[in-house]
């Protein structure tokens, strides 16, 4: 069980006399501490995790402690506090937590406790087990294989790397004829899977299990996901976001650790720029 560093007293109890010669009574005084909120959820960013718990609607809940660990069970120490104060920008009763003491590729553990107006805390922290992978993300565009051959494939390599279509080191290049655009992996070992349309690049917050394509390509159309798992277990997803006359511009989420599917993106970041490094040993371009 979850729990925290603190030695908290559960029950007290007093004793009223009443008269010199009249019965005693015992009265028991307890002292109920705060129970742990529900709902607790976090939401995947790029060097950020943010985490999620609905309020509690007990009176004596002052505010809450957001504990994080390095396994689930713990030991959890404390990074935050949050008073009970509902946040009008997001929806009644739900709080909202930002860690951006994170590193991409590496998983944590959440956890919360309520505390009342006398700072005790309640005794054990919230039951769902929460726990985050950040990843990195952005924009990038690549172009048609027949428009310009060096730049319509893509790497995923602990980041990105815009290459060639042909590099043996690609796991998907982009094509197309008179009719559309085509993604399609680059060699054996590289899954693809179109998830359809999405109304926002966070609707897929894992990657899939199985329906992955058995031809190795699919019509690109604005506003379809697609997940690509490569030969080293790596998940990537790109939505189309628009068009070019010869290039398709995607926005992506990679994950680091391999084999991890989660690739939810927070809904709340904005759109990163991407910075382009140019690498002469491997004539590809690295998407930071």
């Amino acid at each position: 069980m979850k729990t925290t560093f603190f030695t908290i007293l559960l029950i007290f109890s007093a004793f009223l006399m009443v008269g010199c010669e009249s019965d005693t009574a015992d009265v028991l005084i307890l002292d109920v501490l705060p129970l742990p909120p529900q709902g607790v959820h976090s939401v995947t960013g790029d060097e950020q995790v943010f985490v999620y718990w609905n309020g509690s609607h007990e009176v004596d809940v002052s505010g809450y402690i957001v504990y994080r660990a390095d396994a689930l069970a713990g030991p959890y120490s404390q990074i935050g506090i949050e008073t009970q104060v509902v946040d009008a920008s997001l929806p009644l009763d739900l709080y909202r937590y930002i860690d951006n003491d994170v590193f991409n590729g590496e998983t944590y553990f959440y956890a919360i406790a309520s505390f009342d107006a006398s700072g005790r805390e309640s005794l054990d922290l919230s039951y769902e087990d929460v726990f985050d992978t950040p990843r990195p993300e952005g924009i990038v565009t690549l172009y048609d294989r027949f428009f310009d051959s060096l730049t319509a494939g893509l790497i995923l390599d602990t980041t990105l790397w815009i290459t060639a279509y042909d590099d043996i080191d690609a796991d998907i290049f982009i094509d197309s004829d008179a009719q559309a655009f085509y993604i399609n992996v680059a060699h054996d070992g590289v899954d693809l899977q179109d998830m359809g349309y999405t109304s926002s690049f966070d609707e897929i917050g894992y990657a899939p299990t199985d329906g992955w394509s058995n031809n190795g390509w699919a019509e690109l159309i604005v506003g379809h996901t697609y997940v690509v798992w490569d030969d080293d277990l790596f998940f990537a997803k790109l939505r189309v976001e628009s068009f070019g006359a010869n290039s398709v511009n995607f926005r992506w989420a990679f994950q680091l650790d391999a084999d991890n599917p989660e690739l939810v993106l927070p809904k709340h970041e904005a759109e990163k720029p991407i910075h382009i490094n140019y690498n002469a040993k491997r004539s590809t371009t690295n998407v930071q």
